[in-house]
């Protein structure tokens, strides 16, 4: 049997619609300028443990979710509201922020937030 050149081009088009992408991005600055500074030059804290945080945003045919900064804060606030580290000697040092977007084009997205660093405890 021959494949015809309007077959091949179907295929083509059917592979291109329903495959999917994935991204991934690593953003290891502060992404709010947060003006707050620790210093932890001393031996008067211990780290307790890495905290996380996560905010996902799905979007059909690319309408919907929120924009990258509000997931970043999403992520952020659950992150705090999760591990409760308001009030107390605590403090949240190394922030990392993780992106990953996953595309079925043009149907489906979704993206995936990640805010992590270490929870410190100031024992003086």
């Amino acid at each position: 049997m021959k494949t015809s050149p309007f077959q091949i081009w179907l295929s083509l088009i059917f592979i291109c619609l329903f495959s999917s992408c994935g991204f991934h991005d690593g953003l290891t600055s502060n992404v709010n300028q947060s003006q707050t500074s620790i210093v932890l030059s001393q031996k008067n804290y211990k780290v307790i443990e890495k905290v996380t945080g996560t905010a996902t945003a799905r979007y059909i045919f690319g309408i919907g979710g929120l924009r990258a900064k509000a997931l970043v804060d999403k992520a952020r606030n659950n992150m705090v509201m999760k591990n409760k580290l308001v009030g107390g000697a605590r403090a949240f040092i190394y922030p990392t922020v993780e992106i990953h977007s996953t595309w079925c084009v043009p149907f489906f997205g979704k993206k995936t937030v990640t805010y992590s660093g270490y929870l410190v405890e100031f024992t003086e």
